[in-house]
């Protein structure tokens, strides 16, 4: 009696056209690229400090009088900044700044302060005290009393310096509050671009491991079982019938060598796949980690079936790109050699050539 075992994949089991997870990605790895996955969004994190810092120092610099007066605005204006830019970190970080509450009041009562002391140039330093009331407030409330600090530092400035053009001050407010939010915002959103790209490289991981596991429960795991039920019978057949026990179980030694054979090839297609898939996967992978990546085939075609020695160097040479930081663009080009296949690669027209 002969016992057979099947290992088919099931039907309900779709396997991706972009093969399976890349080697040597994981999802560790990956998630530690996203502090440092571009030095322009960390560069733009500072961009709205740098743009709050001048806009204070220019102001600072209008300020006329005594050398104790000077210095006297000169530290407030230093707090207030201190403030301001803890807050604008945070935002361009996309986080909440720490004791937000305290910082504010910081950067409102150095403004008061300050507005009778430092004359005609101080109440556009409000537009700091604006930016933190936007950042630190929650919406609506945030909208509604930035907007209300506007309209108050034009009156002020109204008031107190009739000859200022209203619509040079509202412009200047406008202008000077924009550029360092519309920064902080930029570098926030960049860096939940990038956070989210990496997260879904995660979940691709994640997905395929999970398919795997499915796929080998509804194959391998459905014939241990089988063994496992027809060992369990033999057993207990042993004792009334130990010719057709021993014979039943000879079938179970050869139908369990099927499946360790089976299993050992269905391992295989995990670990090696085509060629194709290997360069379509590099590719992508270099997509997803924002390199423009293009792939140039030789004319006469790919062999089918991996080359372990080309697909090992292709692996180090996507590790080396992805974990370079400064590629923004490369050029694969598989071309056939005397010893086989060899794979050129051009990072950023640098002419830089990988052999494999």
């Amino acid at each position: 009696m002969a016992i057979v075992l099947d290992l088919r994949r099931p039907k309900d089991v779709v396997r991706p056209a972009g093969g399976i997870a890349y080697g040597a990605v994981t999802p560790d790895r990956t998630v530690s690229r996203a502090a440092y996955s571009d030095r322009m969004v960390r560069f733009i994190a500072f961009a709205p400090l740098l743009a709050s810092s001048l806009i204070a120092f220019v102001q600072v610099t209008n300020v006329t009088g005594s050398p104790g007066r000077v210095a006297t605005v000169v530290a407030l204006a230093c707090c207030m900044m201190a403030a301001n830019l803890h807050h604008l970190w945070a935002l361009a970080h996309a986080e909440r700044p720490r004791a937000a509450g305290w910082t504010l009041a910081v950067v409102f009562v150095a403004y008061a302060v300050g507005m009778p002391l430092a004359g005609v140039t101080w109440p556009l330093m409000g537009v700091h005290l604006l930016v933190s009331v936007v950042i630190v407030l929650r919406r609506p409330w945030s909208l509604l009393i930035g907007s209300g600090l506007g309209i108050a530092i034009l009156v002020v400035v109204q008031v107190f310096y009739p000859g200022t053009n209203p619509l040079w001050t509202t412009v200047v407010i406008l202008d000077r509050s924009g550029a360092c939010l519309a920064l902080a915002w930029l570098s926030a959103a960049l860096r939940q671009l990038l956070a989210a790209r990496e997260e879904l490289a995660v979940q691709a991981v994640l997905r395929e491991r999970i398919r795997i596991d499915a796929e080998l429960a509804e194959t391998v795991g459905t014939a241990l079982g089988t063994i496992a039920g027809r060992g369990a019978a033999i057993s207990r057949l042993a004792g009334q019938d130990p010719a057709l026990a021993a014979e039943q179980l000879h079938a179970l030694v050869d139908g369990s060598r099927q499946t360790l054979a089976e299993t050992r090839r269905m391992i295989r297609t995990y670990q090696r796949g085509s060629l194709g898939a290997e360069l379509d996967t590099a590719v992508a992978l270099l997509g997803a980690a924002g390199i423009q990546a293009r792939l140039v085939l030789p004319d006469g075609g790919l062999i089918e079936g991996a080359d372990d020695a080309f697909a090992a160097e292709l692996r180090a040479v996507v590790d080396r790109l992805l974990h370079d930081g400064s590629v923004r663009s490369c050029r694969l080009r598989v071309v056939h050699a005397a010893g086989g296949l060899q794979l050129l690669v051009d990072a950023d027209g640098s002419g830089q050539v990988e052999s494999a």
